[in-house]
């Protein structure tokens, strides 16, 4: 496993290299270049059962990375640095413009580190060794979901403002606990670097024209089959069944929130909690928690 991942990371950071650099030309270019990689999203499903299937999860997570980063330089009226364009196809936050800073150590991320990474830890511990009923494993997965990707996110800020970078969690991945609509979860919090992919390329211009309503539903549309990919590629069918389905429900309840004017913590909480079962499974069987 250990070697299929760090040839899999090798191939990514290649790839990036490669299309970056030709990324360096005209608006026309960089469209190409970007379509050209698009191509890329079939090498998981080539590589099939030669790997591992974390390691081809892995495999997939960074060509699509690849491809959506590649998608947003081409979108740019003028060209990137090469230095910025690799970095920005490789690292989780948008690299583009990022502010350069005195280094500095991220205290506040670092605590969030030990301590989301102890739970995380502790979640997982639970998960592998204790027979937990059905309702209490859904509950343990997704705490165990939740504080890993905060514990990742604080870590990358870490490591980024380190290097002397403004790396800021409200561009990544801004505390979606404290929302108080599901608009708000999706839209402002949750997993910024994907929102601003689905904003950019799928809301926009349909809210451009004034129908924010079908921006919305193509987002939706969107972020349903790029999860259906990756639990696809990961996990088989059944998996990617429910993931389509937790992400698709969004649209209907993000339109019945707005209908009803509902709000609050407990709300969001909630609508999380029902739906739930249909993300812990998949997704703790794409983490390698069986």
């Amino acid at each position: 496993m250990a070697a299929q991942l760090a040839l899999i990371l090798a191939c990514v950071y290649a790839y990036a290299a490669v299309v970056t650099l030709a990324m360096g030309g005209s608006r026309s270019t960089r469209i190409a270049v970007a379509i050209v990689s698009s191509l890329a999203l079939a090498a998981p499903i080539v590589a099939g059962d030669r790997l591992e299937p974390f390691a081809r999860g892995a495999l997939a997570l960074g060509v699509v990375m690849v491809f959506g980063r590649t998608a947003q330089l081409a979108a740019d009226r003028e060209p990137v640095p090469a230095g910025r364009r690799f970095l920005h196809a490789i690292a989780v936050p948008d690299m583009r413009h990022v502010a350069r800073i005195r280094p500095s150590l991220a205290r506040p991320e670092l605590v969030r580190v030990l301590a989301f990474g102890l739970i995380g830890a502790l979640a997982m511990t639970l998960l592998v060794h204790v027979p937990l009923p059905t309702i209490a494993r859904w509950i343990v997965g997704g705490v165990f979901a939740y504080v890993t990707l905060d514990a990742f996110v604080a870590l990358v800020i870490v490591i980024w403002r380190g290097a002397g970078f403004d790396v800021t969690r409200a561009s990544i991945h801004d505390d979606p606990l404290l929302s108080r609509t599901v608009v708000e979860f999706w839209g402002r919090r949750w997993n910024r670097v994907v929102g601003s992919l689905l904003r950019s390329f799928f809301f926009m211009p349909f809210a451009r024209r004034g129908r924010p309503w079908l921006g919305i539903a193509a987002a939706f549309a969107a972020s349903t089959l790029l999860h259906v990919y990756l639990a696809w590629i990961v996990v088989g069918a059944r998996g990617a069944l429910l993931w389509g389905i937790f992400f698709a429900a969004q649209l209907p309840i993000v339109w019945l929130e707005r209908r009803a004017k509902l709000a609050g913590r407990a709300w969001t909480i909630g609508v999380f909690v029902l739906l739930s079962p249909l993300f812990v499974d998949p997704f703790l069987a794409v983490v390698g928690v069986r």
